[in-house]
């Protein structure tokens, strides 16, 4: 659990941070467009910090691929 969550979804929690940052970015370099992957990835059951990090980094990798459509759908 997130401090300050209590038992929210992790879906909002992922928002909540992307959020932050997208801020604290716009603060500290406001001219060019970016953001930041965030994603929630739960251990499984026999999950070492190797195939918890290999789910993430796969996870990552996708939300920074939906990004990217996103942002070329809006563009053409």
């Amino acid at each position: 659990m997130v401090e300050g969550t209590e038992q929210r979804e992790p879906e909002v929690i992922v928002e909540r941070i992307a959020g932050s940052i997208e801020r604290a970015r716009a603060r500290i370099c406001p001219g060019p467009v970016g953001g930041a992957a965030v994603v929630w990835v739960d251990g499984a059951p026999g999950d070492d910090a190797n195939s918890l990090l290999s789910r993430a980094d796969r996870a990552l990798h996708e939300r920074k691929i939906e990004s990217r459509r996103g942002r070329i759908s809006a563009v053409a």
